[in-house]
């Protein structure tokens, strides 16, 4: 064999270990960048679930069950919403201490903003379920879910009890001088108890149950946010 062909063979060797070179450099590229994107998704998600803690361990009278209508809920609302991420809704319910004061359907751009945030959480626990590992994924989607849930529920039943504070107005305005309180109206010519029960106390439990499970698996859910888990 002559030298031209012994110095095509060596080019040829470099330049082929050079490719199997680049090949295992962007191999280990894409695996860093996955595994960045996935700290990524896990840290948003993560964040958004301890602000979410935080409120209710600061404001637990959220978390208390009615007995009767709830007249402030509006109040419980705002403190829901008490932190960077949700506190663009404040509009949402405008007049919490004014029970004459507007609806909240009144500012259909402030329920429009909040059925887009709802959205965008109900996203956030789906993802949640897919990305952390067994069994904690679903324990941080259901918190996400759950809070998110008796969120909106809050929303609805102030729209509800809105609208029957107004037919209260209406009703007495009919039957002059009756002595029938607020608590007797609703009870007797509203469904006011079928929809606490549904928009609040179910949600309410369903909220105590997954912020308690949360709570416990706080330190496994805190070890997958981390780069250096090698098998992800």
């Amino acid at each position: 064999m002559r030298l031209s062909d012994w110095i095509q063979i060596f080019i040829a060797s470099i330049t082929l270990g050079g490719v199997f070179a680049a090949l295992s450099t962007s191999n280990k590229q894409i695996k860093t960048s996955n595994k960045q994107s996935l700290f990524e998704k896990r840290l948003d998600i993560f964040m958004v679930a301890e602000g979410f803690k935080q409120i209710l361990e600061e404001t637990k009278s959220v978390m208390e069950i009615p007995d009767k209508h709830e007249n402030t809920n509006g109040l419980k609302f705002r403190e829901m919403i008490n932190n960077t991420y949700l506190n663009e809704l404040w509009e949402v319910i405008p007049e919490p201490l004014d029970r004459a004061g507007s609806s909240p359907i009144d500012n259909l751009e402030a329920q429009r903003n909040f059925l887009i945030k709802k959205e965008e959480i109900l996203q956030k626990s789906q993802t949640a379920e897919l990305i952390f590992e067994e069994p904690e994924n679903r324990v941080v989607s259901t918190f996400v879910k759950d809070y998110i849930i008796l969120l909106d529920g809050r929303r609805r039943y102030e729209i509800l009890l809105k609208e029957y504070y107004e037919t209260e107005k209406q009703y007495r305005g009919q039957h002059r001088g009756t002595d029938l309180t607020t608590k007797e109206y609703l009870e007797n010519h509203t469904e006011e108890n079928e929809y606490r029960q549904r928009l609040l106390v179910e949600p309410i439990k369903k909220l105590s149950i997954s912020y308690k499970r949360y709570c416990e698996q706080q330190i496994k859910i805190k070890e997958q946010i981390s780069l250096k888990r090698g098998k992800n």
